[in-house]
């Protein structure tokens, strides 16, 4: 038997093939998911495939030892091009937290920005008690915890790492590009409605099938509600977060006092649901090369869908949370002074200040990450208007 992980460059869009050790862990992740597959009578739904692919226990994409982040891993987080994000994020932050309150970030990466926000916060004379760091991916987890000793030892005694979310948190809760990282149901319109992506195996290749939605259930009466009163053209493909709406209302029910930011790719509801957005958000990612079949080699590359915001604030009013603020990145960042920042080292090393310059570049113009990501703030009994938000709001929209 040919596994799927072992198709040619030809069949993978002219990506580099993986190595022999990354075939080795793709052939088991495989096999894994063929048994499955088997079990449940030929077909898992697509949300099932994702969450293995990326979260298997030491054999997926973002829980093996393989790397993730920056040049020798597959892609670049804001966080990864510099130190700018992380100040503009803590100067917003000092306006948030009350003493004796926390951080918590959830799906830190690894622990960049964390290390980057405590450094900020420490300048500003605003540095938390405790830095609560929530990761599923253990092998993440070390890497965060290595970098934070080796960077960051003076603060150690600040920083925790929980394996679930506190039953109560007041102050700050970060999720930086975790939502899109969540697995999303993918749907397509049909003559009779909508039917749900599922997966199968046809050696060698895992493939494509549909199931039927289930009358009654969430999902069903989401495209009744939500895409079925939309004009939509048959064979339109799209993706639903469920899970990112209900890990929305999970933390938010534990959300005593603060602001939670949600940043990353994505869309509110009517740009999202485009007519000509016809084949989804989902983009995968493997070492920087961006490409659209998440069925090639399961657990050595990055799945992603991006976040539509609309349903993630009605989720959030639903649970009590008031709607602080909706922008992109690039309001956010020039909103909370990025720029006045850049300023700050115009007359330090040339050289140093260029590359700030190309970071403020990377992280604000419309061609880069400025304007495809967007920043979401909610909050309980927080009144302060959020100033790097207030700045190109646009909450009208969602």
């Amino acid at each position: 038997m040919k596994p799927a992980c072992q198709r040619s460059a030809a069949t993978a869009n002219g990506l580099p093939p993986p190595t022999a050790a990354e075939m080795r862990r793709c052939q088991r992740v495989t096999t894994q998911l063929t048994q499955e597959i088997r079990e449940a009578g030929g077909a898992i739904a697509f949300p099932r495939f994702m969450e293995y692919a990326l979260y298997a226990p030491g054999l997926g994409y973002y829980t093996s030892s393989a790397p993730v982040f920056g040049p020798s891993g597959d892609f670049v987080t804001a966080p990864g091009l510099g130190k700018l994000f992380a100040y503009c994020i803590a100067r917003q932050a000092a306006k948030i937290l009350q003493p004796g309150e926390v951080i918590l970030e959830i799906g830190a990466g690894d622990g960049t920005l964390a290390i980057d926000l405590l450094e900020a916060l420490d300048e500003l004379a605003c540095l938390p008690q405790r830095y609560l760091l929530v990761e599923r991916s253990a092998t993440l987890r070390r890497l965060q915890q290595k970098r934070c000793q080796e960077l960051i030892p003076q603060w150690l005694d600040r920083i925790e790492w929980l394996s679930e979310l506190p039953t109560r948190v007041s102050g700050l809760v970060l999720a930086n590009e975790l939502l899109d990282a969540l697995p999303a149901e993918r749907l397509q319109r049909t003559t009779k409605g909508f039917i749900r992506a599922a997966v199968r195996y046809s050696e060698p290749d895992f493939t494509w099938t549909a199931l039927e939605l289930e009358q009654g259930s969430e999902l069903a009466n989401w495209c009744a509600t939500q895409l079925l009163p939309r004009a939509l053209p048959n064979g339109y493909v799209t993706e639903v977060g469920s899970v990112a709406n209900r890990w929305l209302a999970d933390i938010s029910a534990r959300l005593q006092r603060g602001v939670i930011l949600l940043i990353d790719y994505g869309y509110d509801a009517d740009n999202y649901y485009h007519p000509q957005r016809d084949h989804g958000t989902l983009a995968c990612y493997y070492r920087h090369r961006v490409h659209d079949n998440p069925l090639l080699w399961p657990g050595l590359q990055d799945i992603s869908v991006h976040v539509e915001f609309s349903s993630l604030a009605r989720t959030a009013r639903a649970a009590g949370l008031d709607c602080l603020g909706y922008s992109t990145q690039a309001g956010f960042l020039l909103g909370a002074g990025i720029l006045d920042r850049l300023q700050h080292f115009q007359h330090q090393d040339s050289a140093h200040y260029l590359a700030l310059s190309n970071e403020v570049k990377r992280l604000t113009l419309g061609s880069e990450m400025g304007e495809l990501v967007k920043i979401l703030a909610l909050g309980r009994n927080h009144n302060a208007p959020l100033f790097a938000l207030d700045f190109a709001d646009q909450r009208s929209r969602l």
